[in-house]
């Protein structure tokens, strides 16, 4: 459920600024700020720059914090903290609302979009792309930014709820289902993205395209002006901004687990009570805290420009195309086949296995060196970064990718120099797997041996007895210390 669930709310988080950027990409020539037709800013517009942001004139220009930000910062990380304190089985509770809320609020805007004058114009531009731009190479980046934002690939958190899971949870299912609402969702919520612009564009009378740029800000100009048309707009608008809260509270949950359960997976000995891992947790809490008071201050904006650009595309990128060679051929895609029959039964259709090791791989990589060749420094409107500000970029999106990079260098030149093997020998060597690596020593001996075939594969041998060690992940230590902290209770009144 973990893995089904959170890549739902990625989904709904995804339609407020990726869907409407890869779709006006498509739409749509590229304008420069000349060549747009200029217009009065709307009143959302000028609230969302002049008030919230508050933003100044360079992002040299950080002035100070804004204490009013920083107050919401701070109250999101104690949401955060008080929804993740008991670890997965608490934020599992809290995603079943906020999950499904957002389609219910999606659908009253969608209602209202409609029967706004003008509409239908945003709605026909929304339907009918120019098809020309799919030669250019631009707009499948795009595309593919959008979908690894929006189902949350390479980023860490399908992997930690997948692994909540039980053993024989039809993951095949899960990752051909959830995909399709996620590309569902994202249509679904085109429409009230569209027929709101379609209404703006009717009353400025400007083209669809002109409406208004691309970026963060659709969510809070777009959304607003339709909620401000509806019966009782304050209503609404409070309900709307709960919704946004609740969806960013939620792929916050995915991204902070990932790191959490890695942690405790590996040192696991030290989080061996329920208060250590609360602690544990509050701890990170503070220190995401103080690391964001930076997009808090007058600059901020342009600081979450930076991070956004460069961590949430070039190494986001890097990894997944990693990803898929250690899958795909490092570990082995047979391999994995059987990984997989062995907890669903059956092996999936031949042609995943041709993604994982080929397809895939081409096109991350593909898309990562074009971006890499076709970059160009990034803009807001029309300010242009220093260049100290775009190396420091460099080095954000650089870090995450870092040990991707270092820890192959170390391992052949430092930790292994005292063997008695070349530099092509140990690359061979070191990528192969281990052959306790895989199933063989957690999966279940009745599964495997009708699953696993010693004699094609030497490295992988069906169980026959029950291991005398057994590796726990972080849900079962969290089974276990709860039902210690239940015994420890009743010893306590007993006493």
């Amino acid at each position: 459920m973990g893995d089904n669930t959170t890549s739902l709310n990625g989904t709904v988080v995804s339609y407020v600024d990726g869907l409407a950027n890869a779709t006006l990409a498509l739409c749509n020539e590229t304008l420069t700020s000349s060549e747009k037709i200029k217009r009065p800013p709307y009143p959302a517009e000028e609230f969302w720059d002049n008030k919230i942001l508050s933003r100044s004139g360079s992002i040299t220009d950080v002035i100070e914090l804004r204490w009013d930000l920083t107050l919401i910062l701070l109250f999101a990380w104690i949401l955060v903290y008080l929804c993740l304190i008991k670890g997965i089985k608490s934020s599992g509770k809290v995603v079943y609302v906020t999950a499904t809320a957002p389609y219910i609020l999606l659908t009253v805007l969608l209602i209202q979009g409609a029967t706004m004058e003008g509409s239908i114009k945003g709605v026909e531009f929304y339907m009918k792309p120019n098809f020309t731009k799919l030669a250019e190479p631009t707009v499948w980046v795009e595309a593919c930014g959008q979908i690894f934002f929006s189902l949350g690939a390479a980023w860490g958190g399908l992997i930690t709820m997948a692994s909540y899971n039980k053993f024989n949870t039809n993951i095949y299912r899960f990752s051909v289902v959830v995909p399709l609402i996620n590309c569902a969702t994202s249509i679904y919520a085109g429409f009230v993205i569209f027929c709101v612009l379609g209404y703006m564009a009717n009353e400025a009378g400007v083209e669809v395209k002109d409406i208004i740029d691309k970026g963060p800000g659709l969510v809070f100009v777009a959304y607003p002006y339709a909620i401000s048309q509806l019966p009782v707009p304050q209503l609404w608008a409070v309900l709307f901004f709960i919704m946004i809260l609740s969806v960013g509270l939620d792929s916050q949950f995915a991204m902070f687990e990932t790191f959490t359960t890695s942690v405790m997976d590996e040192f696991g000995e030290y989080f061996n009570s329920r208060l250590k891992k609360s602690l544990f947790t509050g701890v990170l809490c503070l220190i995401a805290f103080c690391l964001g008071l930076i997009c808090c201050t007058h600059a901020g904006v342009y600081f979450f420009q930076l991070m956004d650009g460069y961590i949430g595309i070039f190494s986001l990128l890097l990894i997944s195309a990693v990803e898929c060679i250690v899958i795909g051929w490092v570990y082995g895609g047979e391999r994995l086949y059987r990984d997989i029959e062995a907890m669903i039964g059956y092996k999936p259709f031949i042609v995943w296995r041709i993604m994982w090791q080929f397809v895939t791989p081409l096109i991350v990589f593909g898309m990562f060196f074009y971006t890499l060749v076709k970059y160009e420094a990034p803009k807001y409107g029309d300010m242009e970064y220093p260049s100290a500000a775009i190396g420091i970029a460099w080095l954000y999106g650089i870090s995450s990718s870092l040990p991707i990079l270092v820890y192959p260098l170390y391992l052949l030149f430092i930790k292994t120099r005292g063997e008695p093997l070349g530099l092509w020998q140990k690359i061979l060597k070191y990528s192969k797997p281990l052959p306790e690596w895989g199933s063989k020593k957690h999966h279940q001996p009745q599964v495997l041996s009708s699953s696993l075939d010693s004699k094609s594969d030497p490295e992988i041998t069906p169980m026959t007895s029950t291991p005398d060690y057994e590796v726990k992940t972080s849900a079962e230590m969290e089974e276990i210390s709860t039902e210690h902290e239940k015994l420890t209770t009743d010893n306590d009144c007993q006493a």
